[in-house]
């Protein structure tokens, strides 16, 4: 017997693509949009990610006085986007909200602070384009310039930024300090992420949203089981089965935190109950979930299903490719029940 398991609805949960690799090293960078008058002078520079959100998704930046004021509002956010409460964070063993916060502290000083040699703040000259963007859409009357390059080499020790400070010069507060957390959560995020396509949603989002990402540990139940399958950090997947009751029947929800190495922003444990994101376990499914992933073009679905026998349950993730090819991918899952003090 074979039962689905809805997975619930993901923000930010599509998109990825093979590393980009230029020698020995990953580039990566920030984009934004730049507009001259008739005599070639820059009218105005907005980041690519707020520009997308606000063409594409009809946000708008809450705008704020400062760089800093503009830096902390995205954080208090963005400190809550991950939730692996079993991960050992390289800062600390605090919670792990405060160490993802001090993480990205860290990674915006070096972005902001001017004794940095690694940090080339170049002028009269024009980065190259990166291919980490994959836009869907380009401005029809204005550009699409570099405005920050990344670059890690195979040696972490060794990493170069390169920043066009005309460009950034022209970008008002609120531009300034998206463009820094979107370099700085773009690096906190590799390898796994390896294009900016999620990471510029994201940002577009902090900056016109205050509910992007809420903590997680508010919604914990008291019992869950932790799920976990792959044997390498580029393939590891995790799962929360949470029971819940509802109308006078048992439920079960299941809430990826990533897929094959790969963060499913927003989800997690943090979501409301939703009825439509469970089965009802004595009776169909009531509906199936899809996690998109790949590269907009090799794009997979990802199903948490469960085989059954002997009254004995077997979860594993089922991965397919949305090309039209027929083998299916099984991730097995080993489950183990957990209570909320244990992650606390």
């Amino acid at each position: 017997m074979k039962l689905v398991i809805f997975v619930l609805a993901v923000l930010f949960s599509s998109n990825s693509i093979a590393m980009f690799t230029i020698g020995g090293s990953d580039v990566g960078g920030g984009k934004g949009v730049v507009c001259y008058d008739k005599n070639n002078k820059i009218k105005s520079v907005e980041l690519l990610d707020l520009w997308e959100g606000r063409i594409i998704y009809g946000l708008h930046p809450r705008l704020k006085s400062t760089v800093n004021k503009n830096i902390d509002g995205a954080l208090q956010q963005l400190k809550y986007s991950v939730f692996e409460p079993f991960w050992i964070f390289p800062v600390d063993n605090s919670k792990q909200a405060e160490a993802v916060y001090g993480s990205l502290q860290a990674e915006l000083e070096i972005l902001l602070d001017p004794r940095f040699d690694n940090v080339h703040r170049v002028r009269g000259v024009n980065l190259q384009l990166t291919d980490d963007s994959y836009e869907t859409i380009t401005p029809r009357d204005c550009k699409i310039e570099q405005i920050a390059i990344y670059k890690d080499f195979k040696n972490k020790e060794d990493w170069e930024i390169y920043l066009n400070q005309d460009l950034i010069d022209k970008m008002d507060a609120t531009n300034k300090a998206a463009l820094y957390i979107h370099e700085a959560f773009y690096h906190f995020l590799r390898p796994q992420e390896t294009n900016s396509l999620r990471i510029r949603r994201i940002v577009a989002n902090i900056f016109s949203r205050t509910d992007t990402f809420q903590n997680p540990y508010r919604k914990i139940p008291d019992h869950f089981y932790y799920c976990v399958g792959g044997e390498t950090e580029e393939t590891i997947s995790e799962v929360y089965l949470i029971k819940e009751t509802f109308a006078g029947k048992t439920w079960i929800t299941a809430r990826p935190s990533k897929i094959q190495g790969r963060y499913l922003f927003g989800a997690s444990l943090a979501s409301e109950y939703s009825q439509e994101g469970a089965i009802d376990l004595n009776g169909p499914f009531l509906s199936t979930g899809e996690i998109a992933m790949g590269d907009g073009i090799n794009q997979k679905t990802a199903d948490i299903l469960f085989d059954e026998a002997n009254g004995k349950r077997t979860y594993y993730i089922s991965l397919k490719s949305r090309s039209g090819a027929p083998a299916e991918e099984k991730v097995s899952l080993y489950c183990s029940p957990f209570t909320k003090n244990d992650i606390q």
